[in-house]
This record gives structure tokens, sequence and C-alpha cells, in this order.
């Protein structure tokens, strides 16, 4: 199963990912990671490809990065900024 952000509006700020999402009065700031991990998502990703990428980046272990990608992943989908893609 692969994540892809959807179409929703979003500009970098100062390093961070700001989502827009005017219809909905919408606003997120995501943090250092979150917005890595938006920005990864530009092709369709897996959980362990994402997760792979933020070990590379970020100084934490793989267990953890997974649990955090997966919590982010989850939480956006809910939002519906994130949607899954079935090959």
């Amino acid at each position: 199963m692969q994540y892809c952000r959807t179409s929703t509006h979003w500009k970098t700020i100062q390093g961070r990912v700001v989502l827009l999402e005017p219809n909905k009065a919408f606003i997120r700031e995501l943090d250092e990671a979150g917005s890595f991990i938006w920005q990864t998502m530009s092709t369709p990703q897996t959980v362990d490809a994402i997760t792979e990428r933020v070990c590379t980046v970020f100084d934490v272990e793989k267990k953890r990065a997974k649990e955090d990608v997966e919590e982010f992943l989850g939480e956006y989908q809910r939002l519906g900024l994130v949607r899954v893609v079935r090959k």
C-alpha cells in the first residue's frame, strides 16, 4: 500500500509546510518531521520507504520512525489530506 498527499493547497514558510484548506477554513503548520514527510509524498510512497527516508534525515530509531510515520499518515488520512494509492 502506498500513500500520497492530496491536492491540498500548501506552502513552505521558513522551512515548514503550512497546509491551507480554504473551503474548510483549515490551516495547519507541520513540524520539521511532518514537513519532511509531506514533501516526501509528492509521489506515492510506502510506509517503509518514508520510514527509511526519515531515519536517514533524522536521528531516530527505525521502530520509532515507523510509529511516527504511521501516526502521521493515519491522522492526515482521516482529515482527507493523505490518500491511499493501490497499485
